[in-house]
């Protein structure tokens, strides 16, 4: 599966502490990453602020599915800031947020991924990988003391409610997993629910209540409906008291003219080769162009954004058939 031609990078295994990692950082060092981690480390910033710094890290990283990527052998974690989704970008920056060291790093992610660190087994059917993020955030995320629900803290309590969805075994679709392979629940029960934001009061939520850093889970539930209690996750981030968001997107950004020789602005990776029409990755959240569909991959529309205009939590939640929105902060 292939958006358009990638730079190829070299992975690494190695051993950190006990846990045999593949490592695969693209054009980061080691020692590059190593560093990063020091210095937020060692800054005297809120939880949610060191999420924050890590989000902005990764920002300009390019979108690919964890799905269409081979699954690494048993025992092993993959530690990737090569590409990202926009759930392996929620993990990695909890993951970042949290350590002093790349041996915490690894201890994090495998924490918050598996349901047993001591036995990583990456098969999405029958492993202890945890693929869904009501397992992996609102469950192991909380247990781990790794994140907290203030969703009832960013409104009134009589404006949230509770959205349920049976997250049944699902088939991945052939564009995302050639292998077509059957993702299981590995905590719980396949009736899920949670407490949520509707869309339509979200205009209600001060900006002030809700930090840059937190953790925003999306979901298009209508109750009891077959399939994932959440859809999408993103990053928060306070702009100019607009609440927006620091996400993972395969869509692009679009511009009528770009310079002779122009590199981009974010992923530096131009879909058919035009230059105007360049992967947004791990950016913020944009007003949508017009026409809104700039171009096909592999049968799916990608739609084009203004990289000019910031969008809002609201706005983006209302046109992009989003029900409600949860906010979990890292502790």
């Amino acid at each position: 599966m292939a958006f358009f031609e990638r730079e190829q990078y070299i992975s690494v295994e190695r051993e950190l502490g006990h846990i045999p990692c593949l490592i695969e950082f693209g054009p980061h060092s080691t020692q590059a990453v190593e560093e990063f981690i020091i210095r937020l480390s060692e800054r005297d910033l809120a939880p949610h602020a060191k999420t924050d710094q890590a989000a902005k890290f990764l920002l300009g990283t390019p979108f690919y599915p964890e799905s269409a990527l081979p699954i690494p052998r048993r025992g092993v974690l993959r530690l990737r800031l090569e590409t990202l989704d926009c759930v392996t970008l929620v993990y990695t920056v909890i993951a970042l947020a949290r350590s002093k060291s790349l041996i915490d790093f690894a201890q994090n992610l495998a924490c918050l991924r598996y349901r047993d660190e001591n036995s990583l087994d990456s098969n999405p059917d029958q492993g202890t990988i945890l693929d869904f993020c009501s397992e992996s955030l609102i469950v192991q995320g909380v247990h781990l003391g790794y994140l907290r629900d203030v969703t009832c803290e960013c409104v009134h309590w009589s404006l949230v409610r509770s959205y349920s969805a049976f997250e049944r075994p699902i088939q991945r679709p052939e564009q995302f997993d050639p292998e077509k392979r059957v993702v299981r629940r590995k905590i719980g029960s396949e009736m899920i629910a949670s407490t949520f934001i509707p869309t339509e009061h979200l205009d209600q939520v001060e900006s002030d209540n809700v930090k840059s850093g937190d953790i925003l889970l999306f979901t298009r539930s209508k109750d009891d409906q077959c399939g994932n209690l959440v859809s999408h996750c993103a990053i928060a981030v306070v702009m100019d008291d607009i609440l927006t968001f620091i996400h993972a997107s395969r869509n692009a950004s679009c511009r009528r003219d770009v310079p002779v020789n122009f590199a981009g602005r974010h992923t530096g990776l131009f879909y058919q080769g035009d230059a105007r029409i360049e992967q947004l990755g791990v950016s913020l959240s944009y007003w949508p162009t017009e026409p809104d569909v700039v171009a096909m991959a592999e049968g799916q529309n990608l739609y084009g954004y203004d990289d000019t205009r910031i969008r809002s939590l609201t706005d983006y939640c209302r046109n992009c058939g989003f029900t409600g929105v949860k906010i979990m902060r890292p502790c």
